[in-house]
């Protein structure tokens, strides 16, 4: 679980870095939908808590 945390931070902080804090979010949340058809994780719970941290 700690290595699929360390990865989605950091995809997470490579949108925030390519995109800047006013697109972020939008491409944050395309991500995780892609993810999620992928069913390479299991909730889009758990990259709020990292997006809501990059957004502050």
């Amino acid at each position: 679980m700690q290595r699929k945390r360390s990865t989605e931070e950091l995809i997470i902080r490579c949108i925030y870095l390519e995109f800047g804090r006013n697109q972020h979010l939008q491409a944050a949340t395309a991500v995780v939908k892609v993810w999620r058809k992928l069913h390479l994780m299991p909730s889009i719970n758990n990259l709020y808590p990292l997006i809501i941290n990059l957004s502050t």
